[in-house]
């Protein structure tokens, strides 16, 4: 199956690595930042900004970002029979029904996870399967969460993949 991942943050890039581990063949991250992009392909995986994603590209779409936009592109990006799941937060957006029903696409929506899944990702964690390394892009110490209401540390969480607070 072809997936395609919307949204080259730290949730993406752990769902494009869990699925790597199984065997999936094609796996292409979409993001508009192009840091995220450069480092989903240092991962080794292929990774592009949406607008030059090719319709019915995804047999499997996961949207991990709380981009309207994304979730807006989903009839497009599904192949016919294609499975959209909805793992980022997002309010009220647009979505063409129609062109879903017309592919005869299924959408889901996925938010909390099993202790099975727990220790599936411990396991993958401990074996070295995947890699959060990468993923932390700043760090900050824990005494500058009371600087300013600790809103300077949450400008910079906004830029980084996944930003780790140093204890």
């Amino acid at each position: 199956e072809r997936v395609v991942i919307s949204g080259a943050g730290a949730i993406g890039m752990l769902i494009a690595q869990v699925l790597n581990t199984q065997g999936f063949p094609q796996i292409m991250l979409l993001d508009i930042d192009e840091e995220r992009l450069a480092l989903a392909k240092d991962l080794g995986f292929g990774a592009i900004h949406p607008s030059r994603a090719q319709p019915s590209s995804a047999d499997l779409l996961f949207i991990a970002t709380g981009s309207p936009e994304a979730i807006h592109n989903t009839p497009e990006l599904l192949a016919p029979r294609g499975f959209a799941v909805v793992v980022g937060i997002m309010n009220e957006v647009l979505l063409d029904w129609t062109a879903l029903l017309m592919k005869e696409a299924a959408i889901t929506t996925s938010r909390y996870f099993t202790m099975q899944d727990y220790e599936d990702g411990v396991r993958l964690l401990s074996t070295g399967a995947i890699s959060t390394a990468s993923l932390i892009t700043d760090t900050a110490q824990f005494s500058e969460l009371f600087v300013d209401t600790g809103q300077s540390v949450m400008e910079r969480a906004k830029q980084a993949v996944r930003l780790l607070i140093e204890m």
